[in-house]
């Protein structure tokens, strides 16, 4: 197929809003063909989820650096489409919700163990214990969607501090340091903001034609919602403390 360099039109440094429509333009500019990247074919059905995508995350994006970056698109022959709308991770995106939700979760399993040694709140501690005892069967879950399907893991470099919420390797760092109140305040307000940051990730698979993938959304929904509400009260509780 033919092959375009476009490293010289991305080669000048942009203003937030300039960088997102020319994301949105290229997202556009393939709507009708594959997109290549690396061992990943992105069809005009996972492109909905890259919009998504794009929504969710585009803070984070718009402080990464473009200056001297190489974009490759290949254009498939025509009549190439049928084979590529068939590969599991165009149905849905399935796959590259499970790869950035999968460290997402980790860090809110680390966090809350942290709070099982530091934490002298009852109450804190349990709430860690259940966070562990209920992301900890939706990480194997989520594995499994990406083992079935052979998905080749390019995305999981997404699951990156301050995306999604995710606490900075410095706040993790900090964390392990305090204890009493100061722990429980920090821990809850980390928490709190991970969640919150879940909450705007799901959005990606909240459509799911999958019965097990729409489940699990509505899950992550209902329950780290409670949880927000309930770290609230916890942490209105401990101002005086």
């Amino acid at each position: 197929g033919r092959r375009r360099n476009l490293s010289s039109s991305w080669s000048k440094p942009l203003g937030k809003v300039a960088l997102l429509d020319r994301i949105e333009a290229l997202l556009i500019g393939v709507s009708r063909v594959g997109l290549v990247v690396g061992k990943l074919i992105v069809t005009p059905a996972i492109l909905g989820v890259m919009r998504k995508m794009l929504v969710v995350f585009a803070i984070p994006l718009v402080a990464l650096s473009l200056s001297a970056c190489t974009i490759n698109i290949n254009v498939p022959p025509s009549g190439g489409m049928g084979m590529m709308s068939s590969e599991r991770s165009g149905v849905d995106g399935i796959d590259m919700f499970a790869e950035m939700m999968i460290p997402h979760h980790q860090q809110a399993i680390d966090m809350s163990l942290i709070a099982l040694e530091r934490s002298e709140n009852e109450a804190v501690k349990d709430l860690a214990q259940r966070i562990i005892d209920g992301q900890t069967p939706e990480i194997e879950l989520m594995s499994t969607w990406i083992s079935d399907s052979g998905a080749n893991g390019m995305m999981s470099g997404m699951g990156m501090p301050g995306m999604g919420g995710m606490a900075s390797d410095e706040e993790m760092a900090q964390l392990e340091t305090l204890s009493g109140p100061e722990f429980d305040r920090q821990f809850l307000t980390l928490m709190i903001v991970h969640h919150e940051g879940a909450l705007h990730m799901v959005q990606m698979i909240d459509d799911s034609r999958v019965d097990e993938v729409a489940g699990l959304a509505e899950d992550i929904v209902r329950v780290q919602t409670e949880e927000i509400e309930e770290m609230n009260t916890l942490l209105e509780g401990l101002k005086n403390a």
